[in-house]
């Protein structure tokens, strides 16, 4: 690691190589420009497969959520990585890790298209996710943060995508002029890089993305390639043959160093070493004596760490709303089923009592008049006349007794047909006439 002339050895590839990304236990993807993207083991230098398929294009940049899981642990949770194409897409990917001794996952077993790698006593399958549209160009980079996905393209754009569903959640639209070439986290912020030479912050919670402040290195204009955050600074580098040194704190320029002509293509954080002092004493010597303790690893960057638990904690509370909402909705729900079953109860009680009418009509022979609106209408009028009649005759007792109707009506009847046939017909239009 501190001695890059030292070749420890060489992986083949078969076509130029675009972006590389190394994952525990010990598998490095490297994004081809061409047939997909090879896999290795980073132990052993030897080529395990490729994943093809995924795109149409040229593999430009990769991402994992490779926080998760030990090499020292029995077992590794089910991991995602995603890669962008000039193919303006995004693929996601399933990363199922066992034991080699142990029974290989259902998921993986089923999944026909499921590439299968042996790294010494662990087993990885890698399976093929949802495809994500939405640039309008090719890729250029992805970072991974918490739940969610940043990624930059050629067509100036910044996109945040929900981990867990695909769904497209914000658009930066011309974030840079021209391509957006480096996405990384700085303390709680996320930095970007375009072909326009500028360094642009934003802000990673909030409903919209905003661009808090931003620096133009010298000699960048023609494009900054790679962003470094190392301590409480930043190093730069791009289409300029110096790597510039900047403050986190207020973006000024602390250094620049010479790096490569005619420019600087890339940076990478190969190692990290922590240096402790500790101090011990003896009452028994009367000594103090000073160690000093020297770590190195890989781990993930606390700034990364921070930044993905804020985003965490974001998602939360946008979840907690979202449930507030949906019970809400449920609430409101319940109370139009409670209405709905009152109405339908009232609908019911109005069916019976129609079905009850069409009985009485059926009964007295008068079922056409339910079809017959204008008949019905006439004959409601004539029963409100002669009922008006009765009641002014002093006769209403018998609305209530038809058949005392009936029979008093039978006995006008005959009287009329008995003064008809004596010729005293005239004297039913003058009833005083008969009196006298």
């Amino acid at each position: 690691r501190d001695n890059a002339s030292k070749v420890l050895g060489n992986i083949p590839t078969d076509r130029f190589v675009w972006s590389m990304l190394h994952m525990k236990p010990g598998l490095m993807w490297m994004g081809q420009e061409a047939f997909g993207i090879s896999l290795f083991d980073s132990k052993k230098k030897e080529p395990k497969g490729t994943l093809m398929g995924g795109h149409t294009g040229g593999v430009t940049c990769l991402a994992c959520d490779d926080s998760l899981g030990d090499n020292d642990a029995q077992d590794f949770p089910v991991r995602k990585a995603w890669s962008g194409s000039n193919d303006f897409t995004i693929r996601e990917w399933h990363i199922h890790t066992w034991r080699a001794k142990k029974t290989v996952p259902a998921m993986v077993k089923e999944d026909k298209e499921a590439a299968v790698v042996e790294l010494g006593r662990w087993k990885v399958g890698i399976l093929k996710g949802m495809h994500m549209h939405g640039h309008k160009n090719g890729l250029k980079t992805l970072l991974k943060l918490g739940p969610i996905l940043w990624s930059g393209a050629d067509d100036g754009a910044i996109r945040l995508w929900r981990c867990i569903d695909g769904e497209c959640i914000e658009i930066v639209e011309d974030a840079h002029v021209g391509s957006v070439n480096k996405l990384t986290v700085v303390k709680c912020f996320v930095w970007s890089a375009g072909s326009d030479g500028l360094i642009k912050e934003w802000n990673m919670t909030g409903e919209k993305r905003e661009c808090l402040r931003q620096v133009a290195p010298p000699g960048s204009e023609k494009g900054i390639y790679a962003l470094l955050p190392l301590g409480h600074d930043f190093w730069v580098c791009g289409h300029h043959p110096t790597i510039q040194v900047f403050s986190q704190r207020d973006m000024a320029q602390t250094s620049a160093e010479d790096g490569h002509k005619p420019y600087v293509s890339n940076l990478i954080g190969v190692d990290r070493v922590e240096s402790k002092i500790v101090w011990s004493t003896s009452f028994g010597d009367r000594k103090l004596k000073v160690w000093r303790h020297t770590t190195r690893g890989d781990e993930p960057s606390v700034d990364e760490l921070k930044a993905a638990n804020i985003l965490y904690q974001q998602e939360e509370e946008t979840q907690a709303e979202r449930i507030g909402g949906y019970l809400k909705r449920i609430q409101q729900l319940q109370q139009s089923e409670d209405q709905l079953d009152e109405r339908n109860k009232t609908c019911q009680e109005l069916q019976a009592a129609l079905d009850a009418l069409r009985q009485i009509f059926a009964e007295a022979g008068l079922e056409h008049l339910l079809s017959d609106p204008d008949a019905l209408k006439a004959f409601t009028q004539r029963g409100a006349k002669l009922e008006e009649i009765l009641r002014r005759l002093g006769l209403e007792a018998l609305l209530e007794d038809p058949e005392e109707m009936g029979r008093l009506l039978e006995l006008m009847k005959k009287i009329q047909e008995v003064m008809e046939r004596c010729g005293l017909l005239d004297l039913l239009e003058n009833p005083e006439a008969l009196e006298a």
